[in-house]
């Protein structure tokens, strides 16, 4: 999904918007893997913008690409 015209060339700001229309028809948006400013982040929190359930793997302890996700875990569920 995209709305952007086949053939258009890749640019990383194409990937927000078009997770933004990704959140909009899913029910629900899972993070498995998302660094402390990773994109995944933007997508989950655009997806709870639109009262759309939000969902997060932990991953594994000290890996850089879990730090997303245990930051979405900690606001769902503060220690």
């Amino acid at each position: 999904m995209t709305e952007y015209h086949s053939g258009t060339r890749v640019h990383k700001s194409n990937f927000l918007a078009r997770n933004r229309i990704i959140a909009a028809l899913s029910d629900c948006t899972v993070v498995v893997e998302s660094a402390a400013k990773g994109g995944a982040l933007v997508t989950a929190q655009i997806a709870s913008s639109y009262s759309r359930e939000v969902m997060a793997f932990p991953g594994r302890a000290g890996d850089e690409y879990s730090v997303g996700c245990k930051c979405l875990l900690n606001e769902i569920l503060p220690l």
